[in-house]
């Protein structure tokens, strides 16, 4: 009857484990599709990205031109009004040596961009029309919708998220929250991507997309013969780039408050082999930051109104002619 009792706890236990593991899911995606859903906040999110090359064999200037690109920062502080359709975003990118300042400004259907390293003469930003900064949006959102699918199918997968209450600190104070996290090994990871590179392969608007993306004006056009050697060759170099890397991992956390609201992303992945030819890829380490505060508050989105005399459109800039600063 003891022996009875202890089976009925374990199984007892067991189930609710796994509902535990269902409901973190759950809990999980509703509210990122909230925080998807934010009408104004603030958001800052911070990129460090490095990479190591196989250096053995490579001459001094080889080696010089793979160190600039060793590291790479990103940092973004922004604050957005959905409704005002406002938003101001404050950039800074580093490689190696060279800094980029970068402020830009979205204003109803139109993007402002206040690049600090290059001098515009008497212009101060570079104006571009939502259009133009779209990307095919229904495409996109197919893609995304796959790859989801996919996604959600590997997360339902056992020890892959969890949850837990924890306590942390935001520009807010602290603020009670639960943890998830997200802990994709070297299978599961390779195949995702496998699978993304797959949906896309055979995306024939996908394929369009990337054309025009390469050859801009009708004269640089591809036939279509040259158009698929060229996908078919791109597809198969990722496809094998990733089957034939070495160790792959994503870890991913996520805390969200009380009001079911994300405050804070950590994201880590990182790629190793071990066994390279000189000059090729020995590891990336990517680690990404995100945190979002004054959720839902009013925020401050004062600043000079653009205008037509000091504003360029991106299509009337003289490239060649444009003086760099760093």
């Amino acid at each position: 009857m003891k022996r009875i009792r202890i089976l009925m706890l374990t199984i007892s236990l067991l189930i609710m484990s796994v509902g535990c593991t269902q409901s973190d899911l759950e809990h999980y995606k509703s509210s990122m599709v909230k925080t998807e859903n934010m009408k104004r906040g603030k958001i800052e999110i911070d990129i460090i990205n490095t990479i190591e090359y196989n250096t053995e064999g490579l001459d001094d200037e080889a080696i010089k031109i793979l160190d600039k690109f060793d590291e790479i920062k990103f940092t973004s502080k922004g604050e957005f009004d959905k409704e005002k359709e406002k938003s101001i975003d404050e950039i800074y990118i580093v490689f190696g040596d060279l800094g980029y300042d970068l402020n830009i400004y979205s204003i109803d259907d139109s993007y402002y961009v206040e690049p600090l390293f290059i001098n515009l003469g008497d212009k101060k930003y570079i104006g571009i029309k939502m259009d133009d900064a779209t990307i095919k949006r229904d495409l996109l959102e197919d893609l995304i919708s796959e790859f989801n699918n996919k996604w959600h199918e590997i997360l339902m997968e056992d020890n892959v998220v969890k949850g837990k209450k924890v306590l942390i600190t935001t520009d807010d104070g602290e603020v009670k929250s639960r943890e998830f996290t997200i802990n994709l090994n070297n299978e599961q990871l390779k195949e995702l991507l496998s699978y993304f590179l797959d949906i896309i392969k055979d995306n024939e608007e996908f394929q369009e997309y990337l054309e025009q993306l390469i050859y801009y004006s009708d004269e640089k056009g591809l036939s279509e013969e040259d158009k698929n050697e060229i996908y078919d060759l791109m597809y198969s170099s990722f496809k094998e780039m990733l089957l034939e890397s070495g160790e792959l991992n994503l870890f991913y956390k996520a805390y969200i408050d009380i009001d079911g609201y994300v405050v804070k992303e950590d994201i880590k992945f990182n790629l190793s082999n071990s066994e390279v030819d000189k000059g090729e890829l020995k590891s990336i380490n990517f680690e990404m930051t995100i945190k979002y505060t004054n959720i839902e508050k009013e925020q401050n989105l004062g600043f000079d109104m653009p205008t037509e005399e000091n504003t360029i459109s991106i299509e009337e800039i003289k490239w060649e002619d444009i003086e760099w600063s760093y």
